[in-house]
């Protein structure tokens, strides 16, 4: 059973016993519990599933300037009219909430939702740097900064063509370890079957 297939297992098993079947502690299902609960109180659902990715992954409290936003080393900005008129407001506070999308790798450095003060809906804005950040985990990042750090020394400003030379030689050293696995396992499946033998 791979990862995929136990989470679909998982959520139709979620959806299609655990939600409608009896709860000792609610004394009814947790479906007709929601169900008089959203009666109470009302729930709002997001209006697409990049809202709903926002609201529920880890939030960070940074300044936007007209630069845009910096968050663990990196700047997001945007030239269009619409993000130059969104940093530009006069009720602008000093610290906007900011998130990362997720992928199936943790969270994608390749943009950020920054929250509308307004209207608490997210507005995406991307890196500056897409070469280093799209795609990229924020372990990943701080892996690769932890590397180029003491390639460059402790307290010297890292550029991002530090980072992505780091990068490169993080992806070659893994590459070179999956060779060496690989290696491993034949040479270690050619003495098995020798000793069959």
């Amino acid at each position: 059973l791979n990862l995929d297939d136990f989470i679909k297992a998982f959520v139709r098993w979620v959806v299609q016993e655990y939600m409608v079947s009896l709860h000792r502690s609610l004394e009814t299902s947790p479906q007709a519990a929601w169900d008089e609960g959203v009666k109470t109180h009302p729930v709002r659902l997001p209006d697409d599933v990049n809202q709903l990715d926002a609201l529920l992954t880890q939030g960070y409290s940074r300044a936007l300037t007209r630069k845009g936003i910096e968050i663990f080393g990196l700047r997001y900005s945007s030239k269009s009219p619409e993000f130059k008129a969104f940093i530009n407001r006069a009720d602008k506070p000093a610290r906007v909430r900011v998130k990362f999308e997720s992928n199936e790798f943790g969270s994608n450095l390749g943009s950020v939702l920054v929250e509308d003060w307004r209207t608490h809906s997210y507005v995406r804005i991307p890196s500056i740097d897409l070469e280093y950040t799209d795609g990229l985990s924020l372990d990943r990042h701080e892996l690769i900064t932890a590397r180029a750090r003491l390639k460059k020394g402790a307290y010297k400003r890292l550029t991002i063509a530090d980072l992505l030379v780091a990068r490169t030689e993080l992806d070659e050293d893994i590459e070179k370890l999956k060779r060496l696995r690989r290696m491993n396992k034949k040479l270690a499946a050619k003495l098995g079957d020798e000793e069959r033998e």
